[in-house]
């Protein structure tokens, strides 16, 4: 049932105010009536609001944020450092580059920071959408890995979900103190990448997450190149649905 959405008490008083100063012979006694009414709830609401500031906890004026004259918190501080560690490792970056050199003239599907990012933000969705309760960086990062071993498989033939998983562990070994996972989380990361191109039966909450966003990030269906596409048509995003 739609809620009902009621007019702002104040709005009200002010009209009716505005209209006793019309001095309209039709209107006079309606809002004669209603003002003092407005007014007087105004004055109670105004009460009950300054009585519920002063229930309020001194823990809770203790809060930086809230403290008088306290600085806003750093706008360039990162929100996710460890995910940014990862974009800036140079091991990354090596791979990053030379992928976006071996699809420069790919028509489709491509693998740069675009797809990465929706991968990212899908899975996070699901993560949230499914109460799987992963911590964010560890969707991100996994998203932002899952193909990093893509440029291996142009160069060497290499399957990249397995190309990814050693080079990702490389990465994953080598984040400064303040910016690694967890022995745990890293082996979740790297389960992940291993199996998000073919996914398994036993698949892990993480495996099948990133698998579903991988596959649900692709625009098949808008793909001015769907006609060289090597996917077969079951496989294919055939409409908006994430």
């Amino acid at each position: 049932m739609a809620r009902e959405i009621l007019p702002d008490r104040r709005l009200l008083a002010d009209a009716a105010e505005a209209m006793q100063n019309l001095a309209h012979p039709a209107l006079d006694s309606d809002v004669t009536t209603v003002l003092p009414v407005l007014r007087a709830s105004d004055t109670a609401a105004e009460k009950h609001e300054d009585e519920k500031a002063d229930l309020q906890p001194a823990a809770v004026s203790a809060h930086p944020i809230a403290r008088a004259g306290a600085p806003a918190p750093d706008a360039r501080a990162s929100v996710m450092p460890r995910v940014n560690a990862i974009w800036n490792h140079e091991l990354f970056q090596r791979h990053f580059r030379a992928l976006n050199d071996f699809e420069r003239d790919r028509p489709f599907c491509r693998h740069g920071l675009p797809h990465l990012l929706d991968v990212a933000r899908l899975a996070w969705i699901e993560n949230l959408e499914e109460h799987l309760g992963f911590d964010r960086e560890l969707v991100y990062a996994t998203a932002l890995l899952h193909d990093v071993g893509k440029a291996e498989q142009y160069a060497t033939g290499t399957p990249h979900e397995l190309a990814g998983e050693k080079i990702a562990s490389g990465i994953l070994a080598t984040l400064p103190d303040d910016a690694s996972f967890t022995t745990v989380q890293a082996r979740q990361i790297l389960t992940a990448i291993r199996g998000h191109r073919h996914l398994r039966p036993d698949a892990t909450p993480l495996e099948r997450l990133i698998y579903h966003a991988d596959k649900r990030s692709r625009t098949c269906f808008a793909c001015s190149a769907a006609d060289r596409c090597k996917w077969a048509p079951e496989r294919r995003v055939t409409e908006i649905s994430w």
